[in-house]
């Protein structure tokens, strides 16, 4: 997850990122992005954007209504794209 921010614009990361213990990303103090544990990443997301991370694999999270939850290893299923699930979070955030 944190690899795929890297091409954002203005953004923090906070966390125990010494040991990867519930890393989360945030823009404009709105938190867009998070991860738990070493497989599953959380993405808030506007409602379109949020169809087809369901409609492709996602699940829906507890966190909120807006967010979702990629799983990183799934055996037979493809790499997630978490750049793109990455600029469509941040955009959310940057215009909400």
């Amino acid at each position: 997850m944190l690899e795929a921010l890297k091409p954002l614009g203005e953004y923090e990361v906070r966390g125990e990122l010494r040991i990867y213990k519930s890393p989360y990303a945030s823009t404009k103090g709105i938190v867009f992005c998070g991860a738990a544990g070493t497989s599953d990443t959380f993405w808030r997301l506007a409602p379109a954007d949020r169809e087809i991370a369901l409609a492709t694999g996602a699940e829906e999270a507890e966190i909120g209504p807006d967010w979702v939850r990629i799983e990183l290893f799934r055996p037979n299923w493809p790499n997630p794209d978490l750049h793109h699930w990455a600029v469509r979070a941040y955009d959310f955030a940057r215009h909400t």
